[in-house]
């Protein structure tokens, strides 16, 4: 008895839970909001400071964006949420990153992190960049699409 109580809460729980995370945001078909799916992002510049690979950062901040649900990598550790769009405007919740201890000296991961969660209201994306920008209407992060 009390193991069918488990599995029907169970089943309730997760139907329930589907259908609020489908109801955060219906499908769109929003030209600028399929651009930004299923691509790998790679960050190029925060604030207008160029980034790329070096010796003492061998990995930039990568960003993949799949339905309501996003991925990547700050430069340092795992980073994984979710995030809603209405129109051109993007909001990230519930991220959540590993805790890596980071020895290569440089502050990168912070500054992505705290830009994207801080500063970033609204996006615009093409076939090859994506520009997150804020509420002054100033790109902070840009990426390319890399294949």
């Amino acid at each position: 008895m009390f193991r069918q109580f488990i599995v029907v809460t169970s089943i309730s729980g997760f139907c329930l839970l589907a259908g609020c995370i489908s109801s955060i945001m219906p499908p769109t078909t929003d030209k600028n909001f399929m651009q930004l799916q299923n691509k790998t992002w790679l960050l190029t510049d925060i604030n207008l400071i160029n980034y790329k690979a070096t010796p003492t950062q061998p990995i930039v901040p990568t960003l993949i964006f799949n339905n309501n649900y996003l991925n990547g990598y700050d430069g340092c550790n795992q980073i994984i949420g979710g995030y809603a769009i209405k129109g051109t405007q993007i909001k990230f919740s519930n991220l959540a990153s590993t805790e890596q201890t980071c020895l290569n000296g440089t502050d990168l991961p912070y500054k992505f992190t705290q830009t994207l969660l801080n500063q970033v209201v609204n996006f615009e994306a093409t076939d090859s960049e994506l520009k997150l920008i804020d509420n002054h209407n100033q790109v902070v992060l840009r990426f390319k699409h890399v294949k």
